[in-house]
């Protein structure tokens, strides 16, 4: 997709479902949201406006609740049919059925809409490449070549690294803008942590962790302003510092880039993000 170009995106939504947060949010992001109350109430039937609005959408985006209603299971198959990117934005957990299963599934509260409205930034992003013929679906990282080696010093560099080394065990990475608004450096989803850790999974990159904790409050503070109920503060060193290991657990999870291993595995980030999830839940510390 060109660089401020301009984008139809069509949604479907379950009834109750609030859309204008939404809206507001992707017009200031130069888009336009058409609802299928949009649809013209003459010419062709309603069946063929149907589908040809899903068609001609360049993102379908599914707002639903607890419970996925035909009339959108069979709008999101239209769509997966005829190869439109689709991403469901779910305003309570979900059951997927197995047909949709390698859709891109996301927690949606129309009170906080910038996580679903970062998941669609990636989502636009993808369009007019490869990436979105499937989306969510899983990388052979079995294609990619060996990494390079990991820059020795803090900076974008070293945070394109990490983007693209976890990019490598199969989830999708969104590096996020730079600015004065910036709360979180990257942004991580894969339909595998949705469950653990939600979509998208805010992650802060240090190369060295500070000697206090105080980057552990400011996350905590930033994640509420997104309702992001856990982030991940991912660093380049060994054990972190001393007062790391008195903190009690909390929704910041904390994990060195060391331990994923010196080339990138299918799954591995995903495996290390449960785990520390778990532990953290449970009560029990991380390090």
């Amino acid at each position: 997709m060109a660089k401020g170009e301009t984008l139809t995106l069509l949604a479907i939504a379950a009834p109750g479902q609030a859309l204008a947060a939404l809206q507001q949010g992707l017009r200031e992001r130069g888009h336009r949201l058409q609802t299928l109350s949009e649809l013209p109430a003459y010419g062709s039937t309603l069946r063929e406006k149907l589908v040809s609005a899903v068609k001609s959408a360049e993102l379908v985006i599914c707002v639903t609740g607890a419970e996925l209603e035909p009339s959108l299971a069979f709008e999101l198959g239209i769509a997966v049919g005829a190869g439109v990117p689709v991403i469901v934005l779910a305003s309570s957990p979900i059951e997927r059925p197995a047909s949709m299963a390698g859709l891109l599934y996301t927690s949606y509260d129309p009170l906080r809409p910038e996580p679903a409205l970062l998941a669609i930034d990636r989502a636009v992003s993808t369009i007019g490449s490869a990436e979105h013929d499937s989306p969510g679906r899983r990388r052979d990282t079995t294609a990619y070549a060996a990494m390079p080696e990991m820059p020795g010093g803090a900076g974008a560099e070293f945070e394109s690294w990490v983007a693209e080394f976890i990019r490598r065990t199969g989830v999708d990475v969104f590096l996020q803008p730079a600015g004065p608004s910036r709360s979180f450096d990257l942004a991580v989803y894969s339909s595998d942590l949705e469950l653990a850790v939600g979509n998208p999974l805010l992650v802060e990159v240090k190369y060295r962790l500070p000697r206090d904790t105080a980057v552990i409050r400011r996350l905590q503070d930033a994640a509420a302003q997104v309702r992001a109920q856990w982030v991940l503060l991912l660093h380049a060193g060994d054990a972190p510092p001393a007062a790391y290991r008195d903190l009690h657990p909390s929704n910041v999870l904390i994990m060195s880039v060391k331990e994923l291993g010196s080339e990138p595995l299918a799954g591995a980030f995903v495996q290390r993000v449960r785990a520390l999830r778990n532990l953290a839940a449970h009560g029990l510390r991380q390090v």
